[in-house]
C-alpha cells in the first residue's frame, strides 16, 4: 500500500517537472527569437 502510493507520487513529481521544463525551454526559445 505504502510503496505504491510513493511510488505514484514520484511518478507525478516527475510529470510535473518535466511539463515545467518544457514550457521554459519554450519560452527561453521564444524569448531568444524576439531579441534577435
Amino acid at each position: 500500500m505504502q510503496i505504491s502510493q510513493f511510488s505514484t507520487l514520484y511518478f507525478y513529481s516527475f510529470t510535473i517537472q518535466s511539463f515545467q521544463i518544457y514550457p521554459l525551454k519554450f519560452i527561453n526559445h521564444q524569448l531568444k527569437k524576439s531579441q534577435t
